[in-house]
């Protein structure tokens, strides 16, 4: 009798292990790319797209910051050593696509951007310390904010030489995202806080808490949902304005790691990318991942850094090797 229960036993745990394998190593629909082109070998330290993706931005090493045609492949302007201080590695460009200002990590440098003239320097050595600047966004042509390794934010009046300083995270400041109408700024951190910050009295508006640093702070379009993940398992769907959680995502890997994304198809669904070149595509509905792909990785450090929609079924992702290639998602929806 003993022997006859411990067959069968042995028989439901191969079973359930057989299910479990079988779930676990489900296959989903990948992609591959449409097109492909690769800018420089050069090594990149940052990479955007412009808003009509007719244009890459990209400062790589030495520094030099390029304007290149992404049809042509061809560089169309440069400025390197002889305009920019040697420790500038990061860049903004503004909504409007007509300022940009470059970051040696104290002190900052407007440009404007259609002929790359210099419009002067801010130097927030003053404001910062022993910290540095870790991230930046324009609020308008005219009011830039940096985020700081000490968790300040500095907003600055840039026709006025105006600055002001705020204490909102208790750690490095790693994202910023101005909301649509321009009265909020998202500000996410080491410290695993988002936090939501009224840009006309300068005070904290709602704020949002994960166990682990924030990795992922995703919006759409009128900043109504927000995808965030932190460094290890929570990511979620959050409506800021209610402070509330829509659903979670939905994998069997016991950890997985997001960085950059946007939803699309009205909503419907989240595109991230890894720290590395996996894309992948999630219902927020139900938080299921619905398709998953890798970009073309030229290196071991390659990662996606940037990534828009060309239309309705089509995205575009410019990696940290200079490629930019084109994805059909048709066939997912």
């Amino acid at each position: 009798m003993l022997s006859r229960d411990t067959n069968v036993i042995r028989c439901l745990f191969i079973l359930i292990l057989v299910v479990l394998t079988q779930g676990c190593s489900k296959e989903l629909p990948t992609l591959t790319a449409t097109s492909k082109n690769q800018l420089t070998q050069e090594l990149v330290l940052q990479a955007t797209l412009s808003k009509d993706n007719q244009h890459a931005y990209l400062m790589t090493q030495g520094p030099v910051f390029t304007r290149w045609n992404i049809a042509s492949g061809e560089p169309l302007q440069a400025m390197g050593t002889n305009e920019l201080s040697r420790d500038t590695r990061s860049f903004a460009i503004s909504d409007s696509e007509q300022r940009l200002v470059t970051s040696d990590g104290k002190s900052l440098s407007l440009w404007q951007l259609d002929d790359f003239s210099l419009l002067g320097s801010l130097d927030f050595r003053q404001q910062l310390g022993d910290a540095a600047i870790t991230s930046m966004t324009f609020v308008s042509d005219n009011v830039l904010v940096t985020g700081n390794s000490d968790g300040s934010l500095i907003f600055a009046d840039l026709n006025n030489q105006v600055f002001r300083q705020s204490h909102f995270h208790d750690n490095e400041v790693i994202k910023l995202l101005v909301s649509k109408n321009r009265d909020f700024l998202f500000s996410a951190g080491n410290d695993g806080k988002v936090v939501v910050t009224d840009l006309k009295v300068y005070a904290t508006q709602n704020e949002y808490t994960t166990p682990f640093r924030i990795t992922s702070m995703i919006s759409n379009e009128d900043n109504s949902l927000f995808f965030i993940s932190d460094a290890l398992n929570q990511q979620a769907f959050w409506r800021p304005w209610q402070n509330r959680i829509l659903v979670e995502l939905d994998y069997w890997q016991q950890y997985r790691f997001f960085r950059l994304g946007m939803f699309i198809n009205s909503d419907k669904y989240l595109i991230t990318t890894s720290p590395k070149t996996e894309v992948s595509l999630w219902s927020t509905e139900t938080g299921s991942e619905v398709a998953t792909w890798m970009a073309t990785s030229q290196s071991m450090g390659s990662t996606v850094m940037d990534i828009q929609v060309l239309d309705s079924n089509q995205i575009i992702t410019l990696t940290s090797d200079a490629v930019i290639e084109t994805w059909d998602l048709s066939s997912l929806f």
